[in-house]
């Protein structure tokens, strides 16, 4: 059920109030123009599997590169200091990625 829930006081959870499907509507789109989306995703079924497409295939490669697993294939030149790979990232899209925490990505849908 969606709603508002607060503390009842005794370490419980209960519903303040329930909300209606216009305002669940309302804080979908927020939550989607904070993350910079137009609209919801659309549904996976009958689509290229999830790692086939981009956005999994960067994680993977950023992955691998981080274990040292990726040895046929370098992910940086050694003259120019971009990727080997499909994503074309540069020397300092590479520093970035090896000092972040977090890496997210959005597929397009």
């Amino acid at each position: 059920m969606s709603g508002l829930y607060i503390d009842n006081g005794y370490d419980q959870t209960v519903v303040h109030r329930v909300i209606t499907q216009r305002e669940k509507r309302e804080v979908e789109h927020e939550i989607l123009n904070l993350l910079g989306l137009p609209d919801r995703p659309k549904s996976t079924v009958g689509k290229i599997p999830q790692v086939k497409r981009s956005a999994p295939k960067f994680l993977l490669d950023i992955y691998k590169n981080a274990l040292g697993e990726d040895d046929e294939k370098p992910v940086v030149r050694s003259s120019g200091g971009k990727s080997d790979g499909e994503f074309d990232l540069t020397g300092q899209d590479l520093r970035a990625i090896d000092q972040s925490d977090v890496i997210m990505t959005f597929q397009a849908h």
